[in-house]
């Protein structure tokens, strides 16, 4: 078993600003000397009790169906209670993290979780004390300092739910009580009497080691109480929107960054304006997968809702969702913008797809699948399929590079949320509308969204008293991305076969936006992403000579368009 853990993977419901912090990749790393030493252990510990790892992997939820940024959360935690137990040496516990643990093994100590609370709980640089209030000390002997981080005492629920959900994966029940191993018992195994202690065999079973869910032990259970009186008062803080602005000054830093760069770009505006999670955009994919028994992975791209105009240029792309929030499947168009070129996320979309010479699959690759693929770009009968997405991990952990680095005057913090808030950000300074804005958003509950629409309206208030100039207050018109019927939205959208490629495949659309609408030459000899990333600004679009007068029109006085109207 490798114990080894790199990174301290996000927590999707608890957000908080992390003060003084080290780097997410180090705080849960096992140094080499504490890892030697935990390996060691814990050979002794399955020795001692007589135990066998199991020869296949158990997934630390069993069966339980969960999204992934749920299994990220429960890998967090497992990061956590293998860089504690492996710091203070408790070997015991860690027989339950295993990935391949025994059949039935120890409960975890009550004692190390309630530790570990307080660990994450406390400021950085406070002494670690046990429940008598004495000093806690590493295996070396030496005083632990609490790393602190936690500022949210949610943290601690989801800590125990996942440890509880761990335990049950392993056969531990949720209300089967904890209890301690009895060192009458363990003598009297030694001995050949495999009965227990008189005391212990009321209880029909000789306690040799931890038995039960210590996550309802009396010492954890207080540890939370007080956790929470502790936490009175406390606000956490929501993840924070990029404006419009912030936006601008992104994209101009990511698209100098190459092909990674303008991938990263599109990943984000795609999932804002669809006020998409993470793990809902890392899964976009050209086609719904099945899965067999009439189910189906959705988050894919759906042909009969996308929009064409009557000469054939792609007005919005289809999808069809099933979010985390979502009961049934739900459908949505995600708009071209022509008002504000920088930020449609059709044209970046169709620019990436073309760059990428992706026909099929997941829209949005990995860095090794995108490497892969880049290396097939242009041989013979290459099938551009992409077959593996960007992780939720690897997007989330982008996201708060391209925050930290593009707009460092500003703490966040930026996370899991941040692409919701950038939609509902986008929405009302565009001029959405609640019930409108809330449906397209697809909350769980309408506080929530009322939530996000105070934030987004609070910024634009803010925004506004700065009266600093029109550039902070860019934003698109919005338009609602919702189809509440799509039986009438495939009647009303007659034109639509008009652009539709006859492979409807997405890489057909992207190469006539490229080459037609933006009018780039296939043989050009500088298609690079900053090449591209100019030429979808500036692609044009077929006008009627009524358009272009009405256009010339706009742009004069109201009284003169009038006065210039009215004549015959």
């Amino acid at each position: 078993m490798d114990i080894e853990v790199n990174e301290d993977l996000p927590t999707p419901e608890a957000r908080t600003q992390r003060i003084n912090q080290k780097k997410t990749q180090d705080r849960f790393k096992i140094p080499e000397d504490l890892q030697s030493k935990a390996k060691v252990g814990i050979q002794e510990a399955l020795k001692r009790l007589n135990l066998t790892q199991a020869a296949n992997p158990v997934a630390p939820h069993g069966n339980k169906p969960l999204s992934e940024n749920s299994i990220a959360a429960y890998q967090k935690h497992i990061n956590l209670m293998n860089y504690f137990c492996s710091l203070i040496g408790d070997y015991d516990s860690m027989l339950m993290l295993l990935e391949r643990p025994p059949q039935r093994p120890p409960s975890m100590s009550a004692e190390t979780i309630s530790l570990a609370m307080k660990f994450k709980r406390k400021a950085e640089g406070t002494p670690l004390t046990d429940s008598d209030d004495q000093p806690v000390t590493d295996v070396n002997n030496q005083p632990i300092p609490c790393q602190g981080g936690w500022n949210d005492p949610k943290n601690c629920n989801q800590l125990l739910s996942s440890l509880a959900s761990i335990h049950k994966a392993r056969g531990v029940e949720e209300n089967e009580p904890y209890c301690e191993p009895c060192d009458d018992c363990i003598l009297l195994d030694k001995q050949g009497n495999f009965y227990g202690c008189n005391g212990c065999r009321g209880r029909g079973f000789p306690r040799l080691w931890r038995r039960g869910n210590p996550c309802m032990s009396a010492i954890v259970q207080n540890t939370l109480r007080q956790s929470t009186i502790d936490a009175a008062g406390y606000k956490a803080l929501g993840d924070s929107p990029w404006t419009p602005q912030e936006f601008l000054t992104i994209r101009q830093n990511l698209m100098s960054k190459g092909l990674p760069g303008f991938l990263q770009y599109t990943q984000v505006l795609v999932g804002s304006f669809m006020f998409s999670r993470e793990d809902e955009v890392s899964t976009f994919k050209t086609d719904k997968i099945d899965l067999g028994g009439g189910k189906f992975e959705f988050n894919c791209i759906n042909w009969d809702i996308t929009v064409f105009s009557a000469s054939g240029e792609i007005e919005g792309l289809g999808f069809t969702v099933f979010g985390k929030s979502d009961k049934v499947p739900v459908n949505l168009i995600m708009w071209r913008l022509d008002d504000c070129p920088m930020l449609c996320p059709v044209r970046h979309l169709l620019g990436w797809i073309f760059l990428s010479g992706i026909t099929s699959g997941y829209l949005f690759p990995s860095a090794t699948e995108l490497s892969r693929l880049m290396e097939l770009r242009g041989k013979p009968g290459a099938v551009m399929h992409c077959k593996e997405a960007v992780s939720y991990t690897t997007l989330l952990q982008q996201i708060k590079h391209i925050s930290k680095e593009c707009i460092p005057y500003r703490d966040g913090p930026f996370g899991t949320h941040t692409m919701r808030k950038n939609g509902y950000l986008l929405a009302y300074w565009g001029g959405g509308e609640d019930s409108t804005v809330f449906k397209c958003a697809r909350h769980a509950s309408p506080a929530m969204g009322a939530k996000y629409k105070r934030d987004a309206e609070s910024l634009m208030a803010i925004a506004q008293a700065r009266n600093t100039g029109d550039a902070e207050m860019i934003a698109p018109k919005w338009r609602s991305i919702f189809v509440e019927d799509i039986q009438l939205a495939r009647s009303v959208n007659r034109s639509h076969d008009v652009g539709i490629p006859a492979d409807k495949s997405i890489y057909s659309v992207a190469f006539k936006f490229i080459t037609q609408d933006c009018r780039v030459a296939v043989d050009n000899p500088v298609l690079t992403p900053i090449y591209i990333s100019n030429a979808i600004l500036s692609a044009s679009r077929t006008t009627s000579l009524i358009d272009e007068l009405n256009t010339l029109l706009g742009r004069l006085e109201p009284g003169l368009a009038i006065s210039f109207k009215s004549c015959d």
